[in-house]
């Protein structure tokens, strides 16, 4: 999310300097907002809202009017799902309009809150791991989608493409072992050596670490717009160019 700041601010200047930080107050959105402030500091941006809201709030007029005081460039998001329709509701209606969104994922990504907020959605950007129109450029990601949706109803997104992918590597890594034993998989996973044209995500490949961590990750972000989201960053995967500002 940082690094794509800093490409939008190189891009069009003056329009990303600010940030406002906007999240609830679980584990989840506090831990976001550490490493978004640690980030901000590392790259010279600079915060001029921090707001923390209660989870599954019933209103947040009160923080978006705070919101729309501080009047950031960029407003960084961590909700789920009942967070995000009110949040972006609540922004439309007190005509709050950033020069950008950039949102972390979750609720921002969930068909519930698409067919919630609609084109109030247009333009919101999200950091992603998955975005579903990698099938012009990865064929069995339409094969693996359709399938998926024949049995869930809906489209793979950021998560379920994660969950999904996440079985098929432990699925290997059992193979690979022939066994099921603890210590045989863990040792299995740890060679894992998956080139990414072997998978439905956009890394490179999938390898892990002494940390235990994919070490070969490769996330984009993704912009909303006309009922769907597209890759627009970084350029070399983009299937849309961004649209900046909001």
């Amino acid at each position: 999310m940082f690094n794509f700041i800093k490409y939008v601010r190189d891009k069009y200047p003056d329009t990303a300097k600010t940030v406002a930080l906007f999240y609830e107050d679980t584990l989840y959105g506090t831990d976001s907002s550490n490493v978004q402030k640690r980030l901000a500091a590392e790259q010279n941006v600079e915060i001029v809202a921090d707001i923390k809201y209660r989870a599954n709030s019933p209103s947040l007029s009160t923080e978006v009017q705070l919101l729309k005081s501080k009047n950031p460039d960029i407003v960084l998001p961590t909700s789920y799902t009942t967070d995000a329709i009110l949040f972006i509701r609540t922004a439309n209606e007190l005509g709050f309009r950033p020069k950008g969104i950039i949102a972390q994922d979750a609720g921002y990504v969930e068909s519930a809150f698409i067919s919630a907020v609609g084109a109030q959605a247009n333009g919101l950007i999200s950091r992603a791991s998955f975005v579903l129109d990698l099938q012009a450029k990865r064929p069995s990601v339409k094969v693996v989608n359709e399938m998926f949706k024949k049995r869930s109803g809906k489209d793979l997104n950021a998560t379920t493409a994660l969950q999904l992918m996440t079985l098929l590597v432990l699925a290997d890594a059992i193979n690979r072992a022939g066994n099921t034993n603890g210590p045989a998989i863990e040792a299995s996973l740890r060679a894992t050596n998956i080139p990414g044209s072997s998978t439905i995500m956009p890394f490179d490949r999938v390898a892990f670490g002494d940390d235990g961590q994919n070490t070969a990750i490769s996330p984009v972000m993704m912009q909303y717009n006309d009922g769907q989201y597209r890759t627009v960053w970084p350029e070399n995967v983009a299937t849309s160019p961004v649209k900046w500002p909001l």
